[in-house]
Protein backbone atom coordinates (compact mmCIF):
# COMPACT_ATOMS: atom_id res chain seq x y z
CA UNK A 1 0.00 0.00 0.00
CA UNK A 2 1.20 3.50 -0.80
CA UNK A 3 2.19 5.34 2.44
CA UNK A 4 0.18 8.46 1.50
CA UNK A 5 -2.96 6.33 1.00
CA UNK A 6 -2.53 4.72 4.42
CA UNK A 7 -1.99 8.16 6.00
CA UNK A 8 -5.15 9.49 4.32
CA UNK A 9 -7.20 6.57 5.73
CA UNK A 10 -5.74 7.09 9.22
CA UNK A 11 -6.55 10.84 9.06
CA UNK A 12 -10.15 10.08 8.05
CA UNK A 13 -10.71 7.70 10.98
CA UNK A 14 -8.95 9.97 13.49
CA UNK A 15 -10.87 13.03 12.27
CA UNK A 16 -14.15 11.34 13.21
CA UNK A 17 -13.09 9.55 16.40
CA UNK A 18 -10.08 11.19 18.09
CA UNK A 19 -10.63 13.69 20.90
CA UNK A 20 -9.24 17.14 20.12
CA UNK A 21 -6.27 18.41 22.12
CA UNK A 22 -3.63 21.00 21.42
CA UNK A 23 0.15 20.89 21.32
CA UNK A 24 2.22 23.92 20.33
CA UNK A 25 5.58 22.79 18.96
CA UNK A 26 7.22 26.19 18.53
CA UNK A 27 5.61 28.24 21.31
CA UNK A 28 5.72 32.01 21.66
CA UNK A 29 4.37 33.55 24.86
CA UNK A 30 1.32 35.76 24.22
CA UNK A 31 -0.05 38.22 26.79
CA UNK A 32 -3.55 39.51 26.08
CA UNK A 33 -3.84 43.27 26.68
CA UNK A 34 -5.90 46.20 25.39
CA UNK A 35 -3.25 48.33 23.64
CA UNK A 36 -4.25 50.21 20.46
CA UNK A 37 -3.68 48.22 17.26
CA UNK A 38 -0.46 48.60 15.28
CA UNK A 39 -0.81 49.10 11.55
CA UNK A 40 2.15 47.14 10.12
CA UNK A 41 1.30 44.75 7.30
CA UNK A 42 2.84 41.25 6.99
CA UNK A 43 4.18 39.88 3.72
CA UNK A 44 1.58 39.03 1.08
CA UNK A 45 0.19 35.52 1.61
CA UNK A 46 1.34 35.28 5.26
CA UNK A 47 -1.55 33.85 7.30
CA UNK A 48 -0.15 33.57 10.81
CA UNK A 49 -0.18 35.98 13.75
CA UNK A 50 1.65 39.21 12.86
CA UNK A 51 1.18 42.96 13.29
CA UNK A 52 -1.90 43.91 11.25
CA UNK A 53 -2.74 40.21 10.72
CA UNK A 54 -5.26 38.93 13.31
CA UNK A 55 -5.81 35.18 13.71
CA UNK A 56 -8.49 33.08 15.35
CA UNK A 57 -7.82 30.88 18.37
CA UNK A 58 -8.89 27.45 17.17
CA UNK A 59 -12.17 26.15 18.67
CA UNK A 60 -12.81 29.24 20.85
CA UNK A 61 -14.62 31.88 18.80
CA UNK A 62 -11.99 34.49 19.69
CA UNK A 63 -9.62 36.50 17.50
CA UNK A 64 -6.30 37.93 18.65
CA UNK A 65 -4.28 40.75 17.08
CA UNK A 66 -0.69 41.87 17.81
CA UNK A 67 -0.41 45.14 19.70
CA UNK A 68 3.22 45.14 20.84
CA UNK A 69 6.33 43.04 20.21
CA UNK A 70 8.76 42.54 23.12
CA UNK A 71 12.32 41.64 22.10
CA UNK A 72 15.41 40.69 24.09
CA UNK A 73 18.69 42.62 23.92
CA UNK A 74 19.76 40.61 20.84
CA UNK A 75 16.59 41.60 18.98
CA UNK A 76 14.89 38.16 19.20
CA UNK A 77 11.14 38.14 19.81
CA UNK A 78 10.40 36.97 23.37
CA UNK A 79 6.72 37.81 23.78
CA UNK A 80 3.74 39.30 21.96
CA UNK A 81 1.12 41.48 23.61
CA UNK A 82 -2.24 41.09 21.88
CA UNK A 83 -5.88 42.11 22.16
CA UNK A 84 -8.62 39.51 22.14
CA UNK A 85 -12.14 40.00 20.74
CA UNK A 86 -15.15 37.77 20.06
CA UNK A 87 -15.04 36.70 16.40
CA UNK A 88 -18.59 37.99 15.70
CA UNK A 89 -17.34 41.51 16.44
CA UNK A 90 -14.56 41.47 13.83
CA UNK A 91 -13.97 40.28 10.29
CA UNK A 92 -13.26 36.54 10.00
CA UNK A 93 -9.49 35.99 10.26
CA UNK A 94 -7.48 34.44 7.41
CA UNK A 95 -6.13 31.71 9.68
CA UNK A 96 -6.71 29.95 13.00
CA UNK A 97 -3.86 28.93 15.31
CA UNK A 98 -3.43 26.19 17.92
CA UNK A 99 -3.02 27.36 21.50
CA UNK A 100 -2.79 25.98 25.02
CA UNK A 101 -3.77 27.47 28.37
CA UNK A 102 -1.99 26.37 31.56
CA UNK A 103 0.35 24.14 29.51
CA UNK A 104 2.97 21.58 30.38
CA UNK A 105 6.41 21.67 28.78
CA UNK A 106 7.24 18.38 27.11
CA UNK A 107 9.45 16.73 24.55
CA UNK A 108 7.80 15.88 21.23
CA UNK A 109 9.28 13.38 18.80
CA UNK A 110 8.19 13.71 15.19
CA UNK A 111 8.87 10.69 13.01
CA UNK A 112 9.07 10.99 9.24
CA UNK A 113 9.44 8.21 6.70
CA UNK A 114 12.20 5.79 7.64
CA UNK A 115 13.43 5.25 4.07
CA UNK A 116 14.23 7.78 1.37
CA UNK A 117 12.83 5.74 -1.54
CA UNK A 118 9.46 4.08 -2.13
CA UNK A 119 11.04 0.62 -2.56
CA UNK A 120 14.22 0.53 -0.43
CA UNK A 121 14.73 -3.21 -1.12
CA UNK A 122 14.74 -2.74 -4.91
CA UNK A 123 18.41 -2.93 -6.02
CA UNK A 124 17.66 -0.90 -9.17
CA UNK A 125 16.24 1.93 -7.03
CA UNK A 126 18.67 1.57 -4.09
CA UNK A 127 21.89 -0.14 -5.26
CA UNK A 128 23.48 -0.05 -1.78
CA UNK A 129 20.64 -2.00 -0.13
CA UNK A 130 17.91 -0.86 2.24
CA UNK A 131 20.32 0.06 5.06
CA UNK A 132 21.90 2.68 2.80
CA UNK A 133 18.45 4.18 2.23
CA UNK A 134 17.64 5.06 5.85
CA UNK A 135 16.47 8.66 6.15
CA UNK A 136 18.94 10.45 8.49
CA UNK A 137 16.22 13.06 9.20
CA UNK A 138 13.50 10.55 10.13
CA UNK A 139 13.42 11.81 13.73
CA UNK A 140 13.01 15.46 14.77
CA UNK A 141 12.95 16.15 18.52
CA UNK A 142 11.36 19.33 19.90
CA UNK A 143 12.45 19.69 23.52
CA UNK A 144 10.23 22.53 24.75
CA UNK A 145 6.80 22.08 23.19
CA UNK A 146 3.72 23.14 25.15
CA UNK A 147 0.80 20.71 25.52
CA UNK A 148 -2.57 20.48 27.26
CA UNK A 149 -2.35 18.93 30.72
CA UNK A 150 -3.11 15.24 31.44
CA UNK A 151 -2.79 14.10 27.84
CA UNK A 152 -0.45 11.85 25.92
CA UNK A 153 0.34 12.87 22.33
CA UNK A 154 1.23 10.38 19.63
CA UNK A 155 1.65 11.73 16.13
CA UNK A 156 0.45 8.90 13.93
CA UNK A 157 0.44 10.85 10.66
CA UNK A 158 1.29 14.42 9.73
CA UNK A 159 -1.43 16.99 9.21
CA UNK A 160 -2.67 17.26 5.67
CA UNK A 161 -1.17 20.55 4.51
CA UNK A 162 -2.73 22.85 1.96
CA UNK A 163 -0.05 23.28 -0.76
CA UNK A 164 -0.92 27.00 -1.01
CA UNK A 165 -0.50 27.56 2.73
CA UNK A 166 2.42 29.62 3.98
Amino acid sequence: MEPHMLEACVREVLNEQAPRAMAVLEPLRVTITNFPELHKIPDKGYKRLAPGQPVGLRHTGYVIAVQNIIKDTDGHVQELEVTCTKSEAVQKPKAFIHWVSDPLICEVRQYERLFLHKNPEDPTEVPGGFLSDVNPDSLHVIEKALVDRSLVFNRTVTLKEDPGKV
